[in-house]
């Protein structure tokens, strides 16, 4: 799944319930998937995207989200350089959880 945002623009990703658990953590992959960093730590992250393609997940409690994946192009900005909003994207489902 893929979803376009203007370069520098502002998302914030949250999962799509709640679901009481005891740890969240969040990655991020610049490069395709191929390595991935912690990116934050709590059910909710406020990202700003600064690279051409990033990828997202979370785990809950040990269990992984399904991936999302941000494209960014250049779009309008205002006199200080921020990028200026062409949408507002909501996107509340990150998959299905499975327990083992």
């Amino acid at each position: 799944m893929g979803i376009n945002v203007c370069l520098n623009e502002k998302v914030l990703l949250n999962l799509d319930d709640e679901y009481y658990a005891k740890t969240y953590q969040w990655y991020r992959s610049i490069d395709g998937g191929t390595s991935w960093a912690e990116d934050g730590n709590s059910k909710n992250l406020y990202e700003e995207i600064k690279y051409n393609k990033v990828m997202y997940y979370c785990l809950v409690d040990g269990m992984s989200s399904d991936t999302i994946t941000i494209n960014s192009e250049k779009c309008c900005e205002d006199e200080q350089g921020n990028a200026m909003s062409r949408l507002t994207i909501f996107n509340e489902n990150f998959g299905h959880f499975y327990a083992f």
